[in-house]
């Protein structure tokens, strides 16, 4: 699996030029409770999505599945084609795209997490008192 946190800041440097396709969540669901699984399906669709519109305003189409996008990033894409409408220099542009997306993607990451402790560690301390054994 891909280290997405490292893809996502590579997009924020002027130095780097990103393959996007690498960026697209690809990941597999497996045994889990169904509010789990959805909330992967819905993330990863919404992700996908936004790299896509990313690519494609590169003249690099990628397919993907297309969702409506949450209220947070719906307008990345128009945002995206404004900003970048007087920019002619490839490399300038490329770089402020990849600035964009970085940040509709930690945006997408940041509010539509629903609580559930999804992809952090659960663990616990246990003090055992032997001494009344």
């Amino acid at each position: 699996m891909p280290n997405y946190r490292d893809l996502v800041n590579s997009l924020l440097s002027p130095s780097q030029q990103t393959d996007l396709s690498q960026l697209i969540f690809r990941v597999e669901l497996g045994a889990a409770p169904e509010h789990i699984l959805d909330f992967f399906r819905k993330f990863s669709s919404c992700w996908n999505r936004l790299v896509s519109d990313a690519t494609e305003l590169l003249g690099e189409p990628l397919a993907v599945a297309t969702v409506e996008l949450p209220p947070e990033v719906q307008g990345f894409k128009a945002a995206a084609q404004q900003e970048l409408q007087q920019i002619s220099d490839k490399q300038l542009y490329r770089q402020k795209l990849e600035s964009m997306l970085a940040q509709a993607l930690r945006k997408l990451e940041a509010t539509q997490q629903p609580g559930y402790g999804v992809g952090h560690d659960l663990f616990g301390v246990m003090w055992l008192d032997a001494t009344r054994l």
